[in-house]
């Protein structure tokens, strides 16, 4: 509980911390900043036991060109435990992201965006078992995603929904990898 409660408490230092001004003329500011949740599914058969994936990513811009902004998120899961009567698996990862995306208006109040770019997640495995030795490990996987926003400006306040799709490599010495489908909603704020 104290994850979610840490990254809502650093987005709202970042929405008070920096000027509000974001301007009319501008998409999405000189900059921006949103927190995102959403639903997510592995596609990997390792993981396809898995219930329900919560995301929940700090994401934050700054434009380079007038329709091109760069950025990255930072992210935590929240996986729902698989329980079996001979072993019980916790699986945790985090993404970290390094990315560009393309701006463009739709409308007075709408902005659509799209990217992609590179990640260095960084996942454990822990597998107890009573029928052979308990699996406890490790590893920061190099991927890379793509992704689409849908926004709607409200001056210096923005809302909006995304789509994304992340490949990783495989973890350690498992057939398994961390790809995954997510999307939800997101609340920002442009200056």
């Amino acid at each position: 509980m104290r994850k979610p409660l840490v990254i809502l408490s650093i987005f709202a230092l970042l929405a008070i911390a920096f000027p509000v001004r974001a301007e009319q003329k501008e998409l999405l500011g000189q900059g921006n900043v949103a927190l995102k949740a959403g639903l997510g599914v592995f596609t990997s058969d390792f993981l396809e036991s898995v219930d329900h994936t919560t995301f929940l990513e700090l994401e934050g811009y700054y434009r380079i060109t007038p329709n091109i902004y760069f950025g990255g998120n930072i992210g935590t899961t929240f996986i729902g435990e698989d329980v079996f009567s001979l072993f019980t698996k916790e699986i945790n990862y985090y993404p970290v992201e390094l990315n560009v995306k393309y701006a463009k208006r739709l409308g007075a109040r709408f902005v659509i965006d799209g990217g992609g770019g590179v990640s260095f997640n960084y996942a454990t495995i822990r597998i107890n078992n009573v029928l052979s030795p308990d699996y406890d490990e490790s590893d920061w996987l190099l991927g890379g995603q793509v992704f689409a926003d849908l926004i709607c400006k409200f001056n210096w306040f923005s809302i909006g929904i995304y789509g994304k799709y992340q490949m990783t490599q495989d973890f350690r010495d498992l057939d398994a990898d961390f790809s995954n489908w997510r999307g939800g909603l997101q609340v920002g704020v442009i200056f």
